[in-house]
């Protein structure tokens, strides 16, 4: 009985082990496939975290290329736009341009051709004298043109030079408000002016400057059907401050921003002689001497052009009169040789130089 006691204890405790045992090594699985399982999900969040961190980024690189192309296209069409516009521009400018040249240079020839077939023909001296002088004004104005034109495409190419002189300010205003004075008569516009502090000498391009007041002049008389114009220039410490006022036909805003542009001419140009050149030439001109020009203007109650300019005072020097000079010179005798592929050209020459006692070489090229 005891035996049988014993072996029952021994078998209950080594079941008791097993159990244990069974027991830790089940929970020791357990535990091995719950931390694989851990150690799995994590690995799994980390991937899908990478993965949905990866898709972002891309997502976002992605947006950042297409938007950047989209921008892209926009830019260009829109440069493309602009120079498609600047294009029909450039093409409606130079059909203008043509235009204009035909208009003006038509007119002026057809004064000259019929006044040369009239000339032969008639046996009045007066008519005669009026048919010549027909040609000489309708050929200055035509060479007035082409002279225009050939300013603007020196300026234009940046081939116009300068040439420093120097000159009596305040007698450049006034020979040039003289020359403008008769033309204000026929018009029956008072031509006035007003200078303060111009009693100097100065250094600098006599002839752009001329240039200038002569084109702001021009541009006032020819769309002032009444009232007045008047030039007023003052000059101190080194700059030269000119205002061209009117009481003619001004312009809006709009319009006043487009004056400068070559070959623009507005709705009140029409039927005014001229390329449109006169502002642009100043505007360029005025640019090159680093100074600058502005108009202020009202729809119906004139214009007021001002302009300021850059010019050294002539310290101590006084300006070469050329006139007094080209009085003195005699030009008998002198040698000069012609060299010319027009054979008309070398005729008219020939017969000018001759009436100054030259004597004359001519070559045909």
């Amino acid at each position: 009985m005891d035996s049988l006691y014993g072996n029952n204890a021994e078998l209950n405790r080594k079941m008791n082990a097993l159990v244990t045992e069974f027991k830790k090594e089940t929970n020791t699985r357990f535990t091995s496939k719950y931390e694989a399982f851990i150690l799995d999900r994590d690995t799994s969040y980390r991937t899908v975290a990478c993965l949905a961190l990866g898709v972002s980024l891309l997502t976002i690189v992605f947006y950042a290329i297409i938007h950047r192309d989209i921008n892209r296209k926009y830019r260009y069409q829109k440069e493309l736009e602009t120079s498609d516009r600047k294009n029909r521009e450039l093409l409606q400018s130079k059909k203008d341009m043509m235009l204009a040249i035909a208009h003006d240079l038509r007119s002026p020839l057809t004064t000259i051709t019929g006044s040369a077939d009239l000339l032969p023909g008639e046996k009045d001296g007066r008519r005669k004298a009026k048919y010549v002088e027909n040609i000489r004004h309708t050929s200055e104005y035509i060479l007035s043109l082409v002279d225009t034109l050939m300013d603007f495409y020196l300026l234009d190419t940046g081939q116009a030079q300068s040439y420093e002189r120097i000159f009596h300010l305040e007698s450049l205003f006034k020979e040039t408000v003289d020359n403008y004075a008769p033309l204000a008569q026929r018009k029956r516009l008072l031509l006035s002016s007003g200078f303060s502090g111009t009693d100097v000498v100065v250094c600098g391009d006599k002839s752009h400057l001329q240039q200038i007041v002569n084109n702001l002049l021009s541009n006032a008389l020819k769309f002032t059907k009444e009232g007045s114009v008047r030039l007023e220039a003052e000059y101190r410490n080194g700059e030269l401050h000119l205002c061209v006022r009117d009481t003619g036909t001004g312009m809006d805003e709009k319009d006043a921003e487009r004056i400068f542009t070559a070959f623009e001419r507005l709705e009140n140009a029409r039927g005014v002689s001229g390329f449109g050149l006169g502002l642009a030439i100043c505007s360029r001109q005025v640019s090159r001497m680093g100074s600058s020009i502005r108009v202020e203007s009202r729809k119906g109650q004139g214009s007021e052009f001002i302009v300021l300019l850059l010019l050294p005072p002539a310290d101590g020097k006084s300006p070469l009169d050329t006139e007094k000079l080209s009085q003195h010179l005699h030009m008998e005798g002198t040698r000069v040789l012609v060299l010319d592929d027009d054979l008309r050209q070398l005729g008219i020459v020939k017969e000018m130089l001759l009436r100054h006692a030259m004597n004359l070489q001519k070559k045909e090229e």
